[in-house]
């Protein structure tokens, strides 16, 4: 059973099991632009580096976007060229807050181990690479940083808070932060940390 705390907001970048052969690998949300001339619509249709699609808001209003994943086809913005007037690759680039120009779970993966690279719809957090199992329950972190402070988290009397991930470690179920709790989940967290760097 996996628990649903802290999805929003989600870093831009986060660790997940590969697809292919169950390593670390990273998925990557793809960012959309709203295309404001409908005279443009036909050059994102035909572009190699975007994914046109027709979106739907949540008043029943229709906008065109161009998505583009990024890592799917190289450096970032290296395959974006020749954008019509108005546009730069920099619209496509993430926030600098945690959040997503889209409410979709769409994006890349990228696994350095067996050469995965291609678009996915993430299933969060049951695609979570570091996530372990206590007493029926999941707990799960988004990537290598915020495993490392979850577990120094879990260790700690005192609970203090990294400042970087407060929201994310005030979302965490009591379940696992229990004196009973924190041998095993601590064991857990650092079987998991450990499974990333194996051959």
């Amino acid at each position: 059973m996996t628990e649903a705390y802290d999805l929003n907001p989600m870093p831009h970048r986060v660790t997940i099991r590969c697809p292919d052969c169950g390593s670390a690998a990273e998925f990557e949300f793809a960012e959309v632009v709203r295309i404001q001339l409908a005279k443009d619509v036909a050059f994102f249709q035909k572009s190699d580096a975007f994914e046109y699609q027709l979106f739907e808001d949540s008043c029943g209003g229709r906008w065109h976007g161009a998505l583009f994943f990024h890592g799917l086809r190289g450096s970032t913005f290296e395959v974006i060229r020749n954008l019509p007037e108005g546009y730069s690759p920099e619209d496509w680039a993430h926030s600098r807050y945690l959040r997503r120009s889209h409410g979709y779970d769409i994006g890349t993966v990228t696994c350095q181990g067996c050469g995965c690279r291609r678009k996915h719809a993430l299933t969060w957090p049951a695609d979570a690479f570091f996530q372990i199992d206590y007493k029926g329950k999941a707990l799960w972190a988004f990537d290598r940083e915020s495993t490392t402070v979850l577990l120094d988290y879990v260790r700690s009397e005192s609970r203090k808070r990294d400042s970087r991930w407060k929201s994310f470690l005030l979302h965490i179920p009591s379940h696992f932060l229990t004196k009973k709790a924190r041998e095993e989940v601590t064991r857990k967290l650092e079987r998991v940390l450990g499974a990333e760097v194996s051959p």
